[in-house]
C-alpha cells in the first residue's frame, strides 16, 4: 500500500467518496448547518439586554452546541464507515456519536483554549496601546506559536473518535504529523487558500444594504456548511488515514531493525 500521497490526489479521492455517498453526508451536514443557522438567526433576532432574552439565547446556544458537535461526530463516523466499505445510515451514525461526544468536545475545547491563549497574547499589546515594535514582536512570536500548535495538534479531536483507545490525543496527533510533515503542511495550506477564496466571494456582497447583506451572508454560510464542509472533513480524515498508515509502517520498520 502506497502511503505517500500528495494533497491533490487525496482531494480527488475525497470528491469521489463524496459523490458516491452524497445522500448520507449531505443529510448530516444539512442538519449541522441548520443548527448553525438557527443560532445565527436567534442571536440577531433576540435582544440580549434583558435577563429573559439573554437566558433564552444561552439555552439556544447550548442546544445548538450539543447538536452541532454530535452531528459533526456523526459525520466523522459516516465517512469512516463508508471509506472502509461498511454500510451505515444516519440513525446508526448519530446514535454511535454519543459514545465519543464528551471526549471529542473536551479535546476540541482544549485545543481551542490552547490556540486562543496564543491569540490573547497577540491582541493584548494592541489593547494596551503598546509600541508598534512590541505589537509586531508579539504578533510574530505568538502568531508563530499558534501556527505551530495548530500544525502539531489539529488531529487531536479526530483521534478521540477514530482511536478512542489512545491515552493522550495530543501526543498521538503530534506523532502522526511527524510521520509526513509535508502532507500536513500542504493540507493546511490548501485549507487556508480555500478559506480565503470563500471569504473573498462572500465579501463581494458587501456593497448591498445591511439587511440584504445579512441575508446573503446567512445563505452563503449555510451553503458552505452543507456542501463544502463535508469535503473538507473527508480530506482531513483521508490525510489522517495516510499519516496513520505511514506511522504504523515506520513503527514496524523500527521494530524489525531492533530485532
Amino acid at each position: 500500500m502506497n502511503t505517500k500521497s500528495n494533497i491533490f490526489t487525496i482531494l480527488e479521492e475525497a470528491i469521489d467518496l463524496f459523490k458516491s455517498n452524497y445522500k448520507l453526508f449531505l443529510t448530516i451536514s444539512f442538519l449541522g448547518a441548520v443548527c448553525g443557522l438557527l443560532f445565527s438567526v436567534g442571536s440577531q433576532m433576540i435582544n440580549a439586554d434583558d435577563f429573559i432574552n439573554a437566558t433564552v439565547l444561552v439555552l439556544i446556544g447550548i442546544i445548538t452546541f450539543y447538536f452541532s458537535f454530535r452531528l459533526q461526530i456523526a459525520l466523522i463516523i459516516a465517512i469512516n464507515n463508508r471509506y472502509h466499505g461498511f454500510e451505515t445510515d444516519f440513525q446508526e451514525c448519530y446514535k454511535t456519536a454519543w459514545s465519543y461526544f464528551w471526549s471529542f468536545v473536551t479535546t476540541s475545547i482544549a485545543l481551542a483554549l490552547i490556540l486562543g491563549l496564543s491569540i490573547v497574547f497577540i491582541l493584548l499589546p494592541v489593547s494596551m496601546e503598546a509600541s508598534l515594535l512590541v505589537i509586531f514582536s508579539c504578533g510574530l512570536i505568538f502568531g508563530g506559536l499558534a501556527l505551530v500548535l495548530l500544525y502539531l495538534f489539529n488531529f487531536a479531536p479526530l483521534v478521540s473518535v477514530l482511536n478512542p483507545e489512545v491515552a493522550n490525543n495530543f501526543n498521538k496527533s503530534r506523532e502522526l504529523v511527524r510521520s509526513q510533515p509535508r502532507l500536513v503542511l500542504s493540507m493546511l495550506g490548501l485549507g487556508l487558500i480555500a478559506q480565503l477564496l470563500l471569504y473573498f466571494i462572500k465579501d463581494m456582497f458587501g456593497g448591498y444594504s445591511f439587511t440584504l447583506n445579512m441575508e446573503i451572508s446567512f445563505i452563503f454560510d449555510f451553503l458552505i456548511g452543507v456542501f463544502i464542509s463535508p469535503i473538507f472533513m473527508i480530506v482531513y480524515m483521508m490525510v489522517y488515514y495516510k499519516l496513520q498508515s505511514t506511522s504504523n509502517d515506520q513503527e514496524g520498520a523500527a521494530d524489525t531493525t531492533t530485532e
